[in-house]
């Protein structure tokens, strides 16, 4: 349920951002939607910027760097995108959080977004060498795989303490 309200809400995303791209003619170079080009950049940037500025920059770099792990992960090698394609992606979702943050409507999020792209803060071509230079939950997005990525995350619980919440410790000697 979730998963799919997540989908649902980046979709209504991609259409307000295709919207938006056509309402500032930026060029449609094959997909409408934008792929590796100013309106893929303008999408990723935009869509970020709203999920930080609606929710938070947490919730916002969950949401990107799921949608790129689902690209990262996908089963056929010729369906993953490359290196170059994940940095644009990491990078412009990066830019778009920090718009989205100190935003104060959405209308605020577009022309800032717009600006970005215009004034080449975002990246708009596979050739920019530009690094986003971050890690996702400590290690690279695209060294992750399924299997890494569940151990990653059995490691991270088993550190962490449980505590049921339905035991009361009413002498306190439980927890120590």
């Amino acid at each position: 349920m979730l998963y799919s309200s997540a989908i649902n809400y980046l979709k209504v995303l991609q259409n307000e951002s295709k919207a938006l791209c056509d309402g500032f003619g930026i060029p449609v170079t094959g997909n409408p939607f934008g792929h590796n080009d100013a309106r893929d950049a303008f999408r990723h940037a935009y869509s970020s910027a709203v999920v930080a500025y609606e929710n938070s920059a947490l919730i916002s770099q969950i949401l990107g760097d799921l949608n790129e792990l689902k690209g990262e992960m996908a089963l056929k090698k010729k369906d993953r995108q490359s290196n170059e394609e994940l940095n644009m992606d990491l990078w412009n979702n990066r830019i778009g959080r920090e718009i989205g943050q100190n935003a104060t409507s959405r209308e605020e999020i577009a022309q800032k977004v717009y600006e970005a792209l215009q004034n080449g803060s975002l990246i708009t071509s596979l050739s920019d060498t530009r690094d986003w230079g971050g890690l996702t939950y400590g290690a690279p997005l695209n060294s992750l795989t399924p299997i890494g990525t569940a151990e990653a995350a059995f490691a991270a619980a088993a550190v962490a303490q449980r505590r049921d919440p339905l035991v009361v410790d009413l002498d306190g000697d439980a927890w120590t």
